[in-house]
């Protein structure tokens, strides 16, 4: 879990989430905000313009005295992968960052675990170093890559007593949507889609669900969680409960709201 003082980014193609620990307290005592990225800086999680992407952090950094700290961070998730390590060979395993994301409520917790069938997360290694350079050149200390989706999926398993054996978290933001399913703690299928519609259709959320159904085995979930920053996430709430007979976590309150959900997940681990 991040310390007192450490911060935590989740860079999207359109802004950036921050939040800094305030205390040592678990998702307590977060400051958090948040930062536009001006269009064609960044485009499909490939950072266009540097420099200016380098600007946009380097003021945020000097406008809230964080030079010098630890930082943990996401790339836009269409940059994250599910990786099965078994139909890997060496050389592809060298280019790839592994983002280890083993949750408390796996069965294979804390214990030597066969790695022939494994899935993990990971980015392409090329795309952490373009990120961490820039991020440490303007004076902040990327210690850590994560994946926003599975720092939703840690938030909620902290909010929450009983965690069922089946979960999908669908995480709706104005430039894409992501689905990823959990099995035991373990994400074993994610799906993102790129996304440009400002306005809702009847519909939508159907039509993606669908899609990401025919790509995977599980077809009964025990929770799904609703995360994410579109301005019509109350009608996805409303489509997921007219489709999915599950309970829906949504996190939130009148001091954080929900959009916060991924870098406060983020800044637990």
């Amino acid at each position: 879990m991040g310390r007192k003082g450490d911060i935590s980014f989740v860079i999207t193609n359109r802004l950036i989430r921050y939040a800094e620990r305030r205390n040592n307290l678990k998702s307590v005592g977060d400051h958090v905000g948040e930062v536009e990225i001006p269009l064609g800086i960044i485009e499909k999680g490939i950072i266009k313009d540097e420099q200016e992407f380098k600007l946009i952090i380097t003021d945020l950094v000097q406008r809230n005295n964080w030079e010098g700290r630890k930082l943990a961070f996401t790339l836009p998730s269409e940059l994250a992968h599910l990786y099965q390590l078994y139909k890997s060979k060496v050389k592809d395993r060298e280019s790839l960052l592994i983002v280890n994301q083993w949750s408390r409520d796996n069965p294979s917790y804390g214990k030597q675990r066969d790695t022939s069938s494994l899935l993990v997360y990971s980015y392409y290694l090329h795309h952490i170093q373009s990120y961490t350079a820039l991020l440490n050149q303007s004076k902040v200390r990327a210690i850590r890559a994560d994946v926003a989706p599975q720092a939703v999926y840690r938030l909620y398993q902290e909010r929450v007593s009983y965690i069922p054996s089946d979960v999908l978290v669908v995480y709706w933001n104005k430039d894409g949507l992501t689905m990823t399913t959990y099995y035991l703690g373990q994400a074993v299928y994610t799906k993102h889609w790129d996304m440009e519609d400002k306005t809702y259709l009847p519909g939508l959320f159907k039509k993606y669900y669908t899609e990401m159904l025919f790509n995977q085995e599980t077809i009964a979930f025990g929770q799904v969680i609703l995360s994410g920053d579109v301005d019509y996430l109350s009608e996805v709430y409303t489509e997921i409960r007219e489709n999915i007979r599950s309970p829906i976590y949504v996190y939130g309150n009148q001091f954080i709201p929900t959009k916060f959900m991924d870098v406060i997940g983020v800044s637990m681990w």
